[in-house]
């Protein structure tokens, strides 16, 4: 935990550009047998235990994907849809603006370099992400930021507003791949530079 919270602070403060703390991290967190090293157990062997994902498209396709939403294109465009709502509206709270405001565009685009494929284009002007968050709880199964530590760090008095988002459980993005093998993710913090700029891919 300690070690976790060293590495997020310090990422944080780096990307504000101010000066990170003077440690880093935690000796031998790392595992917990390099961790046994320094903190000795007594007549046991601590092993990594920590259930992971390993896979997530894999476990998209077969969790997230026909098996729980159908085989309509339906479920992973309300799930687009409702992302970016929760992403208008989380920017709405931040900067009091009216409920008649932000913009959800949808559009289809012929892909240049194949006459069969269409590009999707689900797009908003909502509180964004930046790659902590793209890389961070965007791709992590189960997990989503409206109920995690990061949300106060990213965007802190946002939860004292009492926002109360579609998307709660960390799962429904996954249903895109439903969509096709080439999924895209533009996105920066809503208060950012357009040079700050992220790009995920997934092919």
């Amino acid at each position: 935990m300690v070690d976790k919270e060293l590495r997020s602070s310090n990422a944080l403060l780096e990307e504000l550009g101010l000066p990170m703390l003077f440690a880093r991290r935690v000796l031998g967190a790392d595992n917990p047998r390099s961790l046994a090293q320094h903190i000795r157990p007594d007549n046991w062997r601590p092993v990594d235990a920590e259930v992971r994902v390993s896979n997530p498209v894999h476990l998209a396709r077969t969790l997230g994907g026909r098996n729980l939403y159908g085989r309509g294109v339906i479920a992973p465009f309300r799930e687009l849809v409702q992302n970016a709502t929760d992403a208008i509206r989380a920017r709405r709270l931040l900067e009091d603006r009216p409920a008649s405001w932000g913009k959800i565009r949808i559009t289809l685009e012929p892909d240049k370099a194949s006459t069969d494929e269409i590009w999707l284009h689900v797009d908003d002007n909502g509180i964004g992400m930046s790659e902590r968050v793209l890389s961070g709880p965007l791709i992590d199964f189960g997990r989503s930021i409206w109920n995690s530590p990061m949300l106060r760090e990213e965007f802190p008095g946002l939860q004292s507003k009492n926002i109360n988002p579609v998307g709660k459980f960390g799962i429904g993005f996954f249903s895109v791949f439903e969509l096709g093998d080439y999924v895209q993710v533009i996105s920066k913090h809503y208060d950012s530079g357009s040079d700050s700029e992220n790009v995920l891919e997934f092919k």
